[in-house]
C-alpha cells in the first residue's frame, strides 16, 4: 500500500483525490481550504497591485479614506472623553479645595462659613460694579 501524501498547510496525512493526486497537495479540511484560498487571493492582490497602476491607486485611496475616517473618530471620542471628564469636575468642588489649601482648613463645616462668607462679598462687589458702571 502505498503512502498518503502530507498535506503542506496542516501536515497530516490525506487520502488524494484520483483524478488530482499527481499534484494535490492539501486536504480537504476546511481550515486548510480555508487557507489555500486566502493565500491564493493575497498571491493574485500583490500580482494586480504591482502591476496595475489604476488599481494601486483605488487602494491608496481606499486606504487613505479609511485613516481619515478612523482618525475623526478617534478624535471626536477624544473629545468626548474630555467633556465626559471635564462635566465630571465640579467647579463648586475646585473652589472649595483652592478656599481649604489657602485658609488651611480640614473641617468641611468651617470651610463652607468660608465659601459663604466669599459669596456675599463677591455679590457686594459685582452690585458696586454694576451700579457704578464699570466693567469688571
Amino acid at each position: 500500500m502505498k503512502d498518503s501524501p502530507l498535506c503542506k498547510a496542516c501536515s497530516k496525512p490525506f487520502t488524494a483525490c484520483r483524478f488530482n493526486a499527481h499534484h494535490q497537495v492539501h486536504c480537504k479540511r476546511p481550515s486548510c481550504v480555508r487557507r489555500r484560498k486566502q493565500k491564493r487571493q493575497r498571491e493574485w492582490h500583490n500580482r494586480r497591485y504591482q502591476s496595475d497602476e489604476d488599481f494601486r491607486g483605488k487602494k491608496q485611496n481606499i486606504s487613505r479614506e479609511y485613516m481619515r475616517e478612523r482618525r475623526r473618530k478617534e478624535k471626536a471620542a477624544a473629545v468626548v472623553a474630555l467633556q465626559a471628564e471635564a462635566c465630571a469636575i465640579s467647579p463648586l468642588d475646585i473652589l472649595t479645595g483652592v478656599v481649604s489649601q489657602l485658609t488651611g482648613e480640614d473641617d468641611p463645616q468651617l470651610v463652607l462659613e468660608r465659601l459663604r462668607t466669599y459669596s456675599v462679598r463677591g455679590r457686594q462687589l459685582s452690585h458696586r460694579v454694576a451700579v457704578s458702571g464699570l466693567s469688571p
